[in-house]
């Protein structure tokens, strides 16, 4: 079960990998964790702060995302610049 770190509520399904994991663990702050997998990549840190991955996600793509992406991920969220510093399509 995947939850919220700060709540400890239910956010989402298992994390299965075929790999095989061993360990998990969480940073104290809640600002990483770290997933030990019996597979070629050992051990694998994530950074969990979600400015971060905004940002390497709008590095990525250059863009916003659509109206149709935003609809399809969103929700009834009002639609709105997901990488500020970029105009809206």
């Amino acid at each position: 079960m995947i939850v919220e770190a700060a709540t400890g509520d239910h956010i989402g399904g298992l994390f299965t990998d075929p790999e095989g994991v061993s360990a998990v663990g969480l940073t104290g702050d809640g600002t990483r964790v770290a997933v030990v997998t019996s597979s070629s990549l050992g051990l694998t840190r994530w950074n969990l702060d979600a400015a971060t991955w905004i940002d390497a996600a709008c590095a990525v793509a250059g863009r916003n995302l659509t109206l149709q992406e935003w609809e399809q991920n969103m929700g009834d969220a009002e639609y709105r610049a997901t990488c500020p510093e970029r105009p809206l399509p």
